[in-house]
């Protein structure tokens, strides 16, 4: 029972009344803080009310704070009845139009304590603790370990960052410099934080990242970004930088020294200097001579003396341009593939370490899973439609688009 005041039931408009009638088949949709909860509450007094044992009532939400909600609507709703007078009492049966006889009176007060000495009490449960419940009685047709326990979120994080301290230890013991390098980069660029993130989400795709090698698994992304796999970023600069015409950069040199603005003749200066060096990783220094941080192509490069000089500087200069954004674009691509490729190797080795744990531990992680995955022997799906004949006999079920699955008899 909550510390809150119980008041007297609103009647149930004629709609809602449909719905809460325990002979009555409905699904309910409607906005937030329509009364869906109120109905859900209503079919569960009604069902009690006309004789339904709780055991065999089952009401079904999706986070245990509805599931605390419901149940506490309900206990305090029998609790008041039980101590209230008659006149309140008679106003809440004919709010739920479940009959204000001297019988059905007696029944309600009777109620709370019926509710309370019930060996198995009022199923109020999310889908999930269901869900469970049905595979531990039988969790060899469900092809789990008898005695699991359920892996919660608190419980997940905390196996996950030992996992992640095990892999770093077996990797420096090992002597597995790739794997570290991978998690080097992957804090460096996001934080080690992420690397909490990566074991997260991609532990629930151990069975696909599986099958991949460690080997193939940038070959691949390059494929899938329409990059060659028998080169590297560092290659396909230094290729891409020899259709540079170096002749025409140094005539574009010459020409911006003759200016007089700043501008042109620091750009003349930084021109030389890169033609000096024959390195290709100084890309980046030509990149962004011609490229702006938005990359795109720097306008009003040549001076208009310069270009009334010679006209075709421009046009040289938007040549290059395009050379270098296409260049720019394909490193990109490059670089992105590179740091998918380390999540996915770091995954890989942490998704096959977190199902070995759970299968070494026992543990769940989300034991609704099972009851839908293709592949289930039929015997438990026979067992479980079994289980649910036996724990519920008539009535119907009703949707909360919030937070509320169902309740009935059904």
């Amino acid at each position: 029972m909550s510390g809150r005041q119980t008041g007297a039931l609103k009647p149930l408009m004629p709609e809602q009344a449909t719905a809460a009638a325990p002979d009555v088949h409905a699904w309910v949709a409607a906005s937030a803080g329509t009364g869906k909860t109120q109905v859900l509450s209503a079919r569960v007094l009604r069902l009690l009310l006309q004789g339904t044992p709780p055991h065999a009532i089952l009401c079904l939400t999706f986070t245990k704070l509805a599931a605390a909600e419901m149940q506490t609507r309900v206990f305090d709703r029998l609790a008041w009845w039980a101590r209230c007078d008659d006149e309140a009492l008679r106003h809440d049966l004919r709010s739920l139009r479940a009959g204000d006889d001297a019988e059905m009176m007696v029944r309600a007060r009777r109620l709370f304590a019926h509710v309370l000495d019930a060996p198995q009490g009022l199923a109020v449960q999310t889908i999930h603790a269901f869900a469970q419940g049905l595979i531990a009685s039988f969790p060899v047709e469900a092809g789990v370990a008898p005695g699991f326990a359920t892996l919660d979120d608190r419980g997940g994080a905390v196996l996950r960052r030992r996992l992640l301290t095990e892999a770093i230890e077996r990797a420096g013991e090992a002597g597995d410099p790739g794997f570290l390098e991978d998690l080097a980069e992957i804090s460096i660029a996001s934080g080690e934080a992420r690397l909490a993130a990566v074991a997260a989400r991609f532990g629930s795709h151990g069975e696909a990242l599986a099958g991949l090698s460690l080997d193939g698994i940038e070959p691949m992304l390059r494929r899938g970004f329409g990059l060659p796999t028998d080169g590297d970023a560092a290659s396909d600069v230094a290729e891409a930088l020899a259709r540079i015409d170096r002749d025409g950069l140094a005539q574009l040199a010459t020409a911006l020294s003759a200016a007089t603005g700043v501008n042109a003749l620091t750009l003349a200066a930084k021109l030389r200097g890169w033609l000096e060096q024959r390195d290709a990783a100084e890309f980046d220094t030509l990149y962004k001579l011609f490229i702006t941080a938005d990359h795109g192509l720097r306008k009003a490069m040549v001076p208009k003396a310069v270009d009334a000089a010679d006209p075709s500087l421009k046009a040289f200069c938007a040549e290059i341009g395009g050379i270098l954004l296409e260049i720019g674009a394909r490193q990109r691509l490059y670089a992105a593939a590179a740091h998918a490729a380390c999540h996915l190797r770091v995954g890989k080795r942490l998704a096959a370490d977190w199902r070995l744990a759970k299968a070494r531990l026992g543990f769940l992680a989300a034991a609704l899973r099972f009851l839908a995955a293709r592949g289930q022997t039929l015997l438990v799906h026979q067992r479980a439609s079994l289980a649910l004949r036996r724990n519920v006999q008539a009535g119907a079920a009703v949707l909360d688009a919030d937070h509320q699955v169902g309740v009935g008899a059904v």
